[in-house]
């Protein structure tokens, strides 16, 4: 089993780190990979919340995520491979309760406040990362 150790994932991938850091820092967002919208989430009360970016002045859009349960298969598009398994067997360990529902919902899909589109929360964050990386280094 991996442990976190400092400030970083021992043992998660060097890309995982990166996208381990970004939420650390307030990373929550993505873009909608059916529609393109900006979305911007957060961790509320009963869970977690995207919402479109600016709408022009009009109310923001928002949507719940649905919780991906422990044992039910990740779903095509999963760029963290068994990272979603060893999290949560870690925070299981370990007795971290909160860390564990925040885990669940990291890996749970949402249908995009705009168009409905269906996404995994994770995957397109990893994703959305990944293309800022790629642009940064070009």
């Amino acid at each position: 089993m991996r442990a976190a150790r400092g400030c970083c994932v021992v043992g998660a991938p060097r890309p995982w780190n990166a996208t381990f850091f970004a939420l650390c820092a307030g990373g929550l967002e993505l873009d909608c990979p059916k529609c393109g919208e900006y979305l911007n989430g957060e961790f509320a009360t009963d869970g977690l919340v995207f919402q479109s970016g600016d709408s022009g002045g009009l109310p923001s859009k928002k949507s719940l995520v649905r919780v991906h349960q422990v044992g039910a298969p990740l779903v095509e598009g999963d760029l963290a491979g068994d990272d979603f398994a060893w999290l949560t067997e870690l925070c299981i360990a370990a007795g971290q309760t909160e860390v564990f529902r925040k885990i669940c919902l990291l890996y749970g899909t949402l249908a995009c406040p705009v168009c409905a589109g269906d996404m995994m929360v994770m995957a397109e964050i990893q994703r959305s990362h990944a293309e800022e990386n790629a642009d940064s280094d070009d």
